[in-house]
């Protein structure tokens, strides 16, 4: 899945740079399929490596590698840019220690809403708080999964998916409770993890989902009176009808060595575009970005990806491997733990 995952990637820079789609911001399209995906992979991490509570804590350290390496880097690097006058963004116009701290902390990006952090003057990374819903979501997916049976997990995403329905219709603020925040967006990760368990119900599940989205979808011009609910609401919608079967369809298509290098290459293009966008907006004064521009900011996007992935992620990875394969059983069944297996993130 790793060409998926960089797809998502670019889309996301894309519609940073400004590109929208018939009105559809592909973004936002874009993290829902990662939504999507991160419960589906999360599912075949969790049952491959960390299915017994004792492994818990171990899983913990595994995510903490696999995110924050890169993203401290990007961080570093952003606060450096900034203290040196070379980027000058309003996302950056309140910088303060407290809030300089929380970014590198990641979890709290994922509140960083006026009602709640009120971090927008201080956002290295303003795409950073799907990475703090990511978390959020991590913390309690070894519970979903070890201690809750099907049954509970549809119940718990019903209630997720009210929220979300109530958000979309303007009952709760639309962005935060449609979008950003784990209650209102719980249930499509739950979707991903029924993919991955492929058993009927569960099967009867992700339909469920789809058709609800799909439905939705079909009666949203009537749904929304004001065109940033009817806007986001519609590329949410549209992110669940296109994610549920692209992960579907892809996640027995064997890995490829471009798949991987794809792979490899999305995360570093997800943290560090803004970074050249700022520097265009602040170097150039230019904030309207053309075609040009655009492939300009994906080029530089992923030949920086590549130096940090070469430099950071490797040496990481070799730690998350070693916290993976840390037998606590027999060495005959370590050895059979190193059987090759679709990537997991």
């Amino acid at each position: 899945m790793g060409r998926y995952r960089f797809l998502l990637a670019l889309c996301v820079v894309l519609s940073h740079c400004g590109l929208n789609i018939a009105g559809i911001n592909p973004g936002v399209v874009a993290v829902i399929s990662f939504y999507i995906l991160s419960g589906f992979v999360m599912t075949g991490l969790v049952r491959r490596h960390y299915a017994t509570p004792d492994r818990i804590p171990a899983f913990y350290a595994d995510r903490i590698a696999r995110l924050f390496p890169q993203f401290w880097c990007y961080c570093a690097l952003t606060t450096l840019l900034w203290a040196g006058g070379w980027i000058k963004p309003d996302w950056l116009a309140d910088v303060s220690a407290q809030g300089l701290l929380l970014n590198y902390l990641m979890m709290p990006l994922g509140l960083y809403m006026p009602d709640f952090l009120a971090l927008n003057g201080t956002m290295l990374m303003p795409q950073g708080w799907s990475l703090g819903l990511e978390l959020m979501f991590y913390a309690i997916v070894p519970l979903l999964l070890q201690r809750t049976s099907f049954a509970v997990r549809c119940a718990i995403a019903s209630l997720s998916f009210l929220i979300f329905v109530a958000a979309i219709l303007g009952l709760l603020h639309t962005s935060h409770f449609g979008y950003k925040l784990l209650p209102g967006t719980l249930f499509i990760f739950i979707a991903g993890i029924a993919l991955a368990e492929r058993t009927a119900a569960s099967v009867g599940f992700v339909c469920v989902v789809f058709a609800a989205a799909l439905c939705l979808f079909a009666a949203s011009p009537t749904m929304w009176n004001d065109d940033y609910g009817f806007m986001l609401g519609r590329a949410v919608l549209l992110g669940i009808m296109i994610g549920i079967p692209a992960v579907a369809l892809l996640r027995d298509i064997p890995s490829t060595t471009v798949d991987e290098v794809a792979g490899d290459m999305s995360y570093g293009v997800f943290l560090n575009h803004y970074i050249f966008i700022w520097l265009i907006e602040t170097q150039w004064g230019i904030e309207i970005f053309s075609l040009q521009l655009m492939a300009g900011v994906v080029l530089c996007s992923i030949a920086l990806s590549a130096v940090t992935y070469t430099l950071v992620e490797k040496p990481a990875l070799a730690w998350r491997r070693s916290i993976r394969y840390r037998a606590s059983v027999s060495p005959d069944a370590a050895i059979l733990r190193w059987i090759p297996a679709p990537r997991l993130g």
